[in-house]
């Protein structure tokens, strides 16, 4: 019951940091508004680097609260790049039916 209890609580953790990541695409999307023009590459690379740092403070979220959790590391680590995983796919494929 322990693996499940920390998959969960990974898996809604990794769901957390893939909204975040969804809102800054959002913001980047937005900001075009409905003319097609090219986006700056600047803002695209500083909405990745944006993206990559908070998917690498979810996870090292988990690693530095391994010792603090009373549940197995393994599952709680897999829940949540489990969730960073599909949560972005969902989030981004419901921004994407929305247009």
């Amino acid at each position: 019951m322990e693996y499940v209890f920390g998959g969960l609580l990974g898996l809604a953790l990794g769901c957390a940091a893939a909204f975040i990541n969804t809102m800054i695409t959002r913001v980047l999307v937005a900001d075009q508004g409905s003319e097609v023009k090219p986006m700056s590459s600047l803002k695209v690379l500083l909405a990745t680097i944006l993206r990559y740092i908070v998917s690498a403070l979810a996870l090292l979220a988990v690693f530095l609260a391994r010792n603090a959790l009373p549940i197995p590391f393994y599952a709680v680590i897999a829940g949540t790049a489990i969730g960073l995983t599909v949560g972005s796919f969902i989030m981004l494929w419901i921004m994407l039916k929305k247009k």
